[in-house]
């Protein structure tokens, strides 16, 4: 599948693995402006809130995929995935962690489920 050519899908639990992937590549493109923030704007409410909001549905989507699914892509960094699903701010600290963790957690992923989409969708037909 090309760059920019995922397809929108469903939110809903009866997602394929290749669906919830997508959507997990749709919400990591919407979290990678706000990890990208300056400290002091991250930490403005808003921003942290969103951001917040975000990293939870990552995790969440993450969860919802099958067990095999998970044992077949080890590359995951699947413990950061469940990390944010339980993703809240307490205090300015766990704000600037969230930060961090998303830099350093959120290209690696994005390159590493668009892989794992591209070896699962089918190649296109040749005109013949």
């Amino acid at each position: 599948m090309a760059q920019g050519m995922r397809v929108d899908v469903p939110f809903d639990d009866g997602l394929m693995p290749t669906q919830r992937v997508t959507r997990m590549l749709q919400i990591i493109d919407d979290l990678l402006p706000l990890a990208g923030l300056p400290q002091a704007d991250f930490c403005r409410e808003d921003a942290r809130e969103e951001a917040a909001a975000y990293a939870a549905a990552l995790g969440r989507a993450a969860s919802k995929l099958p067990s095999s699914f998970r044992d077949d892509h080890p590359e995951i960094d699947w413990a950061a995935l469940d990390e944010f699903r339980g993703t809240s701010f307490y205090d300015k600290i766990d704000v600037l962690i969230l930060r961090d963790r998303l830099q350093e957690c959120l290209p690696l992923m994005k390159t590493q489920l668009e892989e794992i989409l591209g070896e699962t969708t089918p190649p296109e037909q040749s005109p013949g």
